[in-house]
């Protein structure tokens, strides 16, 4: 398993938690380690995620980026955190409906710099563990 088909299988594996609160993950979303289109290195702001709307696509999925920098936990959260994006649609940038289904998920803190609180760790480590290791090398 390479770590896009990893990314994708954990996709898979999260759906259910956004079907508990009436949410449902587009049935396709490509998923992809990479830098973001901007503030990928920055020592104050950095990106480690970003989510691509269907309406920019040639096949009209959303694209999301979760950046090379991450371990297999933070690539969690942050892949959950870019979900809520395609799910809502990315016009609500990190207002209104994004903040309403983030903190239905569990995620935690500033819109734009969210945390998994302790019960989303817990159910992401859990989630992680039925996978094998992440298969990436975490650049630095």
């Amino acid at each position: 398993m390479n770590r896009e088909e990893y990314l994708q299988a954990l996709t898979d594996k999260v759906r259910p938690m956004f079907a508990e609160h009436g949410a449902s993950v587009p049935d396709k979303v490509h998923v992809s380690v990479g830098f973001p289109s901007r503030n990928a290195l920055s020592t104050r702001r950095r990106t480690i995620g970003q989510c691509w709307p269907n309406e920019c696509s040639a096949d009209g999925h959303p694209h999301i980026f979760i950046s090379p920098l991450l371990d297999a936990s933070d690539a969690a959260h942050v892949l959950v955190h870019e979900l809520v994006h395609a799910v809502v649609g990315c016009k609500y940038g990190h207002k209104g409906p994004f903040v309403r289904l983030m903190k239905q998920i569990g995620l935690e803190g500033k819109p734009t710099a969210t945390v998994p609180g302790q019960a989303l760790i817990g159910r992401l480590n859990a989630l992680l563990a039925e996978l094998d290791d992440y298969p990436h090398a975490v650049l630095s």
